[in-house]
């Protein structure tokens, strides 16, 4: 029997993987753990679902929370970017720990923790409070997501690794829309009602809101209230989930580990920190986190730039129906290149292409800037009834047709965008042992909360900047000047992923293959 560092030389040298024919044939031990993973992962979706509506939740109030709180935007910005770093340090910690302990115990807690948090939250008197909660409901929230994401490897067939990270895509997405609307739904401010509201500097506005809707700016409380009810009990259901074998779903381990007795008994070492760290494969990939810099921000400011820079207001049904002219295309094209990128991914890599999910990871990467820059251009201003940053003056029913072209090109930049999680996913579970997955994922979300914390904090001094030139467009500016410069830089970075990802790939298809030999000889021994 070859020991490891065999299996190791031989995939250098870029030897064939045997997985055997077993692989391919469908058992009915197969379809009956289909059916059990499908239940399991119905258990924890309404749980994924509400956490993922987290940030939404806050950046849908910040504009109640600045005003009633009396905070300003670097203050907020600094709330949004702490609270993603102790969500990213939290995610580190349990992504570590879910490679040697229970998930579902940890699942658990990190819900727990997360929904007791925002029920709190419903009661801060002041910001300083607020930071100290928010921090706790964070932390329990970065627990959850390498914790989901190690079970949903084992959910899903590796030949599916990209269309099953989807899928957390959608419920992300998902998650957050439902975060906004509910956020939404308590904001009752007329603000395309208020006079020369464009004249006025940020804090100016804030201060104006104070005063003449105390009771509506304190509305923001109810959502968070509801939310940490509904994760409360979300977490009691996640709790008849049934925990899936590692490594179960991985080609070259299924047919052993079919068997109900049989497990894979791997847990990472803390001597194997220092291997997996010094991958290049995973060294590019964990640090490429700069192309979440500019969605950091966008998320941190999105109703900022709606309801401020945009002036509409969510009370008038003709401001929300031409909003909804631009996010409903924008959303639509966002998850058709979800699925279809992941899609296409997996199947380059079943073609035989072990690089193929990175190179739909590139296209993506690049594709998007442009489209972003387009979109944000755009700049539509209802308050004086322009686009093109002020540029264009159009009548009324210019709105009509001018937003959903405007949701059209952001769409098609979020159509590429959306490529490169699912697939930027799957390439690091790819190159890595069931055992290091969940390590490698934890410090691949911990590099990107710091890269949204990065995007929420320099975001806001961007802003900040380009107000005090007198601009009314300084959110616009700060999304172009911010794709620009990260995403650029950004799109370089993957092109070290794609000269070494090959090679990582193949080692960790012959270890995977020797480890299914040793499984099934135990088997037949036993």
């Amino acid at each position: 029997m070859s020991s490891i560092d065999d299996v190791r030389a031989s995939a250098k040298k870029g030897h064939a993987v045997d997985v055997g024919a077993a692989n391919n044939i469908e058992t009915l031990g197969d379809k009956k753990k289909d059916h059990a993973d499908i239940l399991g992962v119905l258990l924890i979706f309404p749980l994924v679902l509400l956490a993922s509506s987290d940030g939404a939740l806050l950046v849908g109030n910040e504009v109640l929370i600045m005003a009633d709180l009396d905070v300003n935007v670097v203050i907020f910005g600094l709330l949004i970017g702490f609270g993603i770093l102790s969500g990213g340090i939290a995610t580190f910690l349990f992504g570590y720990l879910s490679d040697k302990s229970s998930r579902k115990l940890l699942l658990v807690i990190g819900g727990a923790t997360w929904s007791t948090a925002t029920l709190l939250m419903s009661t801060a008197p002041g910001v300083e409070v607020l930071f100290i909660i928010r921090i706790m409901g964070t932390i329990g929230n970065g627990a959850i997501t390498p914790v989901v994401f190690s079970l949903l490897s084992d959910m899903f067939p590796s030949e599916k690794r990209s269309n099953s990270f989807a899928w957390w895509g959608i419920a992300s997405l998902i998650g957050g829309l439902g975060g906004g609307s509910i956020a939404l739904a308590f904001n009752r401010i007329p603000f395309d009602t208020i006079p020369n509201w464009d004249k006025l500097d940020l804090l100016v506005k804030m201060q104006y809101l104070q005063a003449n809707y105390p009771d509506l700016v304190a509305l923001w409380r109810a959502p968070f209230m509801l939310t940490g009810i509904l994760g409360l009990a979300f977490v009691c259901i996640a709790l008849f989930m049934k925990e899936p074998k590692r490594g179960g779903r991985d080609k070259q381990l299924r047919e052993a580990l079919s068997k109900e007795e049989l497990h894979y008994s791997y847990k990472i070492k803390a001597a194997d920190l220092k291997y997996i760290f010094t991958r290049r494969s995973n060294f590019w990939l964990i640090f490429n986190f700069l192309d979440v810099v500019v969605s950091g921000f966008f998320i941190a400011n999105i109703l900022l730039y709606i309801q401020v820079e945009m002036q509409f207001s969510f009370t008038d049904m003709e401001s929300i129906s031409q909003v909804l002219l631009m996010i409903v295309p924008a959303i639509v094209l966002g998850l058709f290149g979800q699925f279809y990128f992941a899609k296409k991914g997996d199947k380059k890599v079943e073609q035989g292409d072990p690089a193929g999910r990175v190179k739909v990871a590139i296209i993506g990467g690049v594709m998007h800037i442009p489209f972003f820059i387009i979109a944000f251009l755009f700049s539509p201003f209802k308050g004086n009834g322009t686009f093109f940053l002020g540029s264009l003056a159009v009548p009324g029913w210019g709105f009509w047709i001018m937003m959903p072209i405007a949701g059209v090109v952001l769409g098609i930049g979020l159509m590429y965008s959306f490529a490169i999680a699912p697939n930027w996913y799957a390439s690091l579970i790819d190159v890595n042992l069931p055992e290091h997955r969940s390590t490698m994922i934890a410090t691949a979300s911990f590099l990107d909360t710091i890269g949204r914390s990065f995007g929420s904090i320099a975001g806001g001094l961007f802003i900040s900047f380009f107000d005090s030139t007198g601009t009314h467009y300084s959110i616009s500016l700060s999304i172009i000047w911010m794709t620009i410069i990260f995403g650029g830089i950004s799109g370089l970075m993957w092109l070290p992923i794609y000269k070494y990802c090959n090679r990582d790939f193949a080692y960790v298809q012959q270890v995977l293959a020797e480890r299914g030999r040793e499984l099934s000889e135990r088997a037949r021994a036993d």
